[in-house]
């Protein structure tokens, strides 16, 4: 998987999204070709929304997701 620019669309780096049964896991891959953990996210609190993107064209707009973040509450 790539993390866009959400402005440009440009890629800025490749990440690897895990998906356990209550937490998503985000890593991003080292110079050394392993991955380190970025972030994790509960379910709870996490929305995957697909991205109507025209100017990226038909080919790429279908592969897009976008992750909405709501805040912990306690």
């Amino acid at each position: 998987m790539m993390l866009l620019d959400p402005e440009t669309k440009e890629d800025i780096h490749r990440a690897m999204l895990v998906l356990l049964t209550d937490r998503l896991l985000i890593g991003n891959i080292t110079p050394s070709g392993k991955y380190s953990l970025e972030s994790t996210f509960s379910l709870s609190n996490l929305a995957v929304v697909n991205v109507k993107d025209r100017e990226s064209g038909p080919a790429k707009a279908d592969q897009l997701l976008k992750l909405l973040v709501f805040p912990e509450q306690r």
